[in-house]
C-alpha cells in the first residue's frame, strides 16, 4: 500500500495546536508540533487537506502508486503568523490614541 508521510515543522506560535489531517474528505488523524506521521492509503488519486480550527490549507491532489511513499511538510501560514501580532498591536495603539481624541461634553 502507498504511504503518505507528513512532517510538521516546529513553530513557536502554534506549538500547542494540533493540525487535523484529511484524505478525500475523511479525517485520518492529526499531527502535533515537530511530529512526523505516516498513513497508509489505497493506491490511486487522493486529495489531502490540513485544518486547524476554522481555517485550513488548500486541497493538495496527488496520485499514489503501490508501495510509493509521498513525503510532505505541513507548516502554519507564515503571513498570518507574522502579521497577526502586528495587527493586534496596531489596533491597540489606535484604540488608545482615539480614546484621547473623542470626548463627550455635557451641555
Amino acid at each position: 500500500m502507498p504511504t503518505i508521510k507528513l512532517f510538521r515543522k516546529k513553530g513557536w506560535t502554534t506549538r500547542f495546536k494540533v493540525i487535523e489531517l484529511y484524505v478525500d474528505g475523511q479525517k485520518i488523524g492529526y499531527i502535533s508540533n515537530g511530529e512526523t506521521k505516516e498513513f497508509e492509503v489505497a493506491a490511486g488519486q487522493h486529495t489531502l487537506k490540513a485544518k486547524r480550527g476554522w481555517y485550513g490549507s488548500q486541497n493538495f491532489d496527488c496520485n499514489l502508486y503501490n508501495k510509493e511513499i509521498k513525503s510532505l511538510t505541513v507548516s502554519p501560514n507564515a503571513i498570518f503568523v507574522t502579521f497577526f501580532p502586528i495587527f493586534i498591536v496596531c489596533f491597540a495603539l489606535l484604540n488608545v490614541y482615539l480614546r484621547g481624541k473623542f470626548k463627550f461634553n455635557e451641555t
